[in-house]
């Protein structure tokens, strides 16, 4: 059976959010040679090497602040027709993916639709960013999977509210609430650097 030394990466900027797919093939890592991924906004998102008969990742973890190095075996990295998770070793957490441009492939076409479907259903037309907004919503449900949003007094039933500049998370239990911001880059980047979002009746506006 020939094997295609060739895979893709699919790796979300742990900074602005900006998802993209980067192909390597093993050429590019003879001679013990280190790749390093950037995203647009410059952030480096992740780097790659051979190391004996394995391929070492090593993505950036928002959750745990670090990045975990990923050992996956070259036969079951090389050539994959599927994709593979790359995941939080603590928390579960999945930080990117790996494998079949085509596979990785429609998984962005299908996320971007499904984006545009609820950009559709909200009238994102009315808000300051839509595309901030987009990423911002995309970001809480990261965590929210995480167990990472949380009221103080202990519910993670959490309704949602939009407006033109912020989401608003409101327990469902108490009624606490915390407003995230959501005009622009800036929101998303200082959003994406927090550890966890607790809900509390006393302060509700976050700032940066």
């Amino acid at each position: 059976m020939l094997i295609e030394k060739k895979s893709s990466l699919l790796i979300r900027c742990s900074s602005c959010g900006r998802l993209e797919i980067n192909q390597v093939n093993i050429f590019q890592l003879s001679g013990n040679r280190k790749l390093k991924y950037r995203c647009q906004c410059g952030v480096e998102k992740i780097s790659i090497s051979r190391e004996g008969g394995s391929i070492i990742l090593l993505p950036y973890c928002l959750v745990c602040d670090c990045r975990h190095r990923l050992e996956i075996p070259e036969q079951s990295f090389w050539g994959r027709e599927g994709a593979r998770d790359l995941s939080c070793p603590r928390s579960g957490l999945q930080l990117g993916c790996c494998g079949s441009y085509v596979k990785l492939k429609h998984r962005v076409d299908r996320q971007q639709q499904e984006l545009e479907l609820l950009a559709d259903g909200l009238g994102f037309d009315d808000f300051e960013n839509p595309e901030a907004m987009l990423t911002v919503l995309d970001v809480l449900h990261d965590f929210a999977a995480a167990g990472r949003i949380i009221c103080e007094c202990g519910n993670f039933d959490i309704n949602i509210e939009l407006d033109s500049e912020r989401v608003t998370l409101t327990c469902s239990f108490c009624g606490a609430l915390l407003s995230v911001p959501a005009a622009g880059e800036a929101d998303v980047s200082w959003l994406r650097n927090q550890e966890d979002l607790e809900l509390s009746s006393s302060h509700y506006d976050l700032t940066r």
